[in-house]
């Protein structure tokens, strides 16, 4: 009703209308806006409602609607930005953790576990599932019961997300023994300069 209101909506119903709605809509040859679905329970949903088949909704998906969605998100109101600054400082919380806790012997499910705890502990939880790994190299390796070993390095990436589900995601690379090999610091402060660029050069226009 009001929160409805207060954003510019005009009409909303409870859920269990749905089919009822949609049902009406099609029968005066409406056209119906969905966003491309991820989850399966909403691909269910819509072949259930609207006989689209998973493998076809992602392009029967509506453009109007992905291009409204894309403009509201571009820009922050002064409240979202506030979240944000939010969750930035939970995601340093959990990442300074993880830094103090690094040592040879220490397993990756350890130290994954104690960066979680940070984030449930200031009254929120992680933005995604925290990834923890000395295999880097392997896109969202999840943290597994092996041993942080001396002269490698660790990858962290993790998040936190606020009670209004704004979320913060940053990923850092650490020594586990705390001290760069000459090889591994010339790398680093590549990607390191990369990031810095970019920061730089990324502007309006």
């Amino acid at each position: 009703g009001d929160l409805a209101e207060s954003v510019g909506v005009a009409n909303s119903a409870p859920f269990n209308k749905i089919e009822a709605i949609v049902k009406e809509a099609q029968q005066k040859g409406r056209k119906i806006h969905f966003l491309p679905p991820y989850r399966h329970d909403t691909q269910i949903l819509i072949m259930d409602l609207m006989g689209i088949h998973p493998s076809k909704q992602r392009e029967a998906a509506s453009l109007d609607l992905i291009n409204a969605v894309v403009k509201m998100r571009s820009t922050k109101t002064a409240e979202e930005i506030e979240e944000l600054e939010r969750a930035a400082v939970i995601g340093y919380e959990m990442h300074t953790k993880a830094m103090r806790l690094i040592r040879p012997g220490r397993t990756e499910k350890y130290i994954a576990g104690q960066i979680d705890s940070v984030a449930l502990s200031l009254g929120a939880h992680h933005s995604f599932a925290t990834i923890f790994s000395q295999h880097g190299e392997i896109m969202h390796g999840a943290p597994s019961m092996n041993k942080l070993e001396d002269g490698r390095l660790v990858l962290c990436d993790c998040g936190g997300e606020t009670i209004n589900n704004y979320c913060s995601d940053n990923t850092r690379t650490m020594p586990v023994n705390g001290k760069y090999t000459q090889r591994q610091k010339d790398i680093y402060d590549i990607v390191d300069e990369c990031h810095d660029l970019a920061l730089d050069v990324a502007k309006p226009g």
